[in-house]
């Protein structure tokens, strides 16, 4: 990312990113079939300078 972690709230960057993410994964045949078998899909967002800022994660209950 083209930001610095002390720029960003990581909760706020959660809370908005997590639906994005959810609506482009739960719309993909594929993903949902493994998400609905048991796998997690970790997503890792690092700053510019390779600082963590979050990590979310997919799972079974997350698709609608």
């Amino acid at each position: 990312m083209a930001f610095d972690r002390a720029d960003i709230d990581p909760r706020r960057f959660v809370a908005q990113k997590k639906p994005e993410l959810v609506a482009a994964a739960c719309a993909r045949g594929e993903v949902r079939y493994l998400l609905n078998n048991g796998a997690t899909i970790a997503y890792v967002f690092d700053d510019k300078l390779g600082t963590r800022i979050a990590d979310i994660a997919l799972a079974r209950g997350d698709c609608p």
